[in-house]
């Protein structure tokens, strides 16, 4: 499952993805209009209005989720998402030896799609304009 890749110098061991975690969610969001596959951080990951409210990564799934929410979780299979090491604020990762088994997680797939949807529906602020040069 794991690999190797060089960034920018530095060596870092990916840790792949489980694919039969993503069946399992595949099939939950299948025929949903709302969520889209695409890609996140190079693994499978599920989007709405353009933005990415899980991904499948190592042993798990990271969803993005409000913070009121995560400071409810009390679950020691869900922690916070640390790709690389460094914490993603408003992500968490959930880590289930079957994969079946995140079938019991529909609320908060449900709650991440929301959450997400909210967002990507939100209206852009307008970029500032920039003063002319004399």
């Amino acid at each position: 499952m794991a690999a190797t890749a060089t960034k920018n110098g530095m060596e870092w061991e990916s840790p792949g993805h489980r694919e039969d975690i993503l069946a399992v969610l595949g099939d939950y969001f299948d025929g949903r209009p709302d969520v889209k596959r695409g890609k996140m951080f190079g693994f499978p990951a599920f989007s709405t209005g353009g933005k990415v409210f899980a991904t499948i990564f190592g042993d798990g799934v990271a969803l993005k989720l409000p913070q009121a929410t995560i400071d409810r979780l009390a679950d020691p299979e869900i922690a916070l998402f640390r790709p690389k090491g460094k914490s993603m604020g408003g992500w968490v990762q959930i880590s289930r030896p079957e994969a079946e088994s995140y079938t019991d997680d529909a609320g908060l797939f449900e709650t991440s799609l929301a959450y997400v949807a909210e967002q990507a529906a939100a209206p852009k602020p307008a970029p500032r304009k920039r003063a002319k040069a004399a």
